[in-house]
């Protein structure tokens, strides 16, 4: 599994990578500096936060904001991608939501996702 630590997110306003989770797997409660947008492209994950419990089918994608105290726990595997965001793009930083992801986003979710994370 993937860490945020482990790239250098202030390098770019957006970073991402893609994930393969296994089943079972619980990323125990932890935030971010930086906006989270999560898109699952097969299974299915559930992110536990203090206002909602959410979950993440395939062809949906999660907002968090930055700093959001947040668990991610996963029954079975899935595979996914996050992008962490620069939060002064965030309109809302309030509120986590779960959003359906048109292809032209998705698209964006890959390409941004395939970026190296060295400049």
């Amino acid at each position: 599994m993937k860490h945020s630590a482990d790239y250098p997110l202030a390098s770019r306003p957006i970073m991402g990578f893609a994930d393969e989770y296994p089943a079972g797997m619980v990323d125990p409660p932890h935030s971010h500096p930086r906006s989270q947008l999560t898109y699952c492209s097969s299974g299915v994950m559930m992110v536990v936060a203090a206002e909602a419990v959410f979950m993440l089918p395939p062809r949906r994608a999660i907002w968090i904001p930055a700093h959001l105290v947040h668990e991610v726990q996963c029954r079975g595997p899935v595979s996914a991608y996050t992008l962490y965001i620069d939060p002064a793009l965030d309109p809302n930083p309030q509120a986590a939501r779960v959003i359906e992801v048109s292809d032209l986003v998705r698209a964006l979710v890959f390409e941004v996702g395939a970026f190296s994370p060295r400049l």
